[in-house]
């Protein structure tokens, strides 16, 4: 039996090219060899160098590149996708050769087989820097205008004590007799 796979090809041109398009990384962890496969935008995200080729041995390479304070929670999150207790969708941070830190949206699934057996995990990396930057950004820029904020209202508070008082102040003199002028 012939099969017309030409729709399918089409298809899988066009996931590449949105794939492509929005910069995601894609990698295929095959569990029976722990090998990894990284296509190029991984290898881009990750600044794999050319020594490491395509080894499939880049497990080792991707916990060196992730910062130290996350790599914890974020192999914790791998486990718990092949124990089939949550998802995989960490934030993390990598840490590259020249020291720039990018922030890492994570995901992926499991393929199992008939009897629930994890074969693969196939997921995907996205580079988040900017946004996370962004965030950071507008929540400094809140938080100085909140302290802004706070500051005027006490000026503005303290300025009308200050009228109240001298509007008394100056009843009081002119209940008296007396008028007070600024020299």
């Amino acid at each position: 039996m012939l099969r017309d796979v030409t729709k399918e090809i089409r298809m899988d041109g066009r996931f590449q090219l949105a794939v492509e398009s929005a910069g995601i990384g894609v990698w295929v962890w095959h569990l029976q060899t722990n090998t990894l496969q990284w296509d190029h935008r991984m290898r881009e995200l990750y600044d794999v160098p050319q020594s490491l080729g395509e080894s499939g041995h880049l497990y080792e390479f991707w916990r060196s590149r992730v910062h130290p304070d996350d790599i914890g929670f974020t192999e914790q999150k791998l486990q718990q996708l092949l124990a089939n207790e949550g998802p995989y969708d960490p934030v993390f941070r990598i840490v590259r050769d020249d020291g720039s830190v990018r922030w890492i949206l994570g995901s992926a699934l499991v393929e199992r087989d008939f009897k629930g057996q994890p074969l693969q995990m196939v997921g995907t990396n996205i580079d988040i820097t900017e946004h996370v930057e962004a965030t950071t950004r507008l929540a400094e820029l809140k938080d100085n205008l909140e302290d802004q904020v706070a500051l005027r209202t006490e000026e503005l508070k303290l300025a009308v004590a200050e009228a109240r008082r001298d509007r008394k102040s100056t009843r009081l003199n002119s209940s008296h007799g007396y008028i007070s002028y600024a020299v």
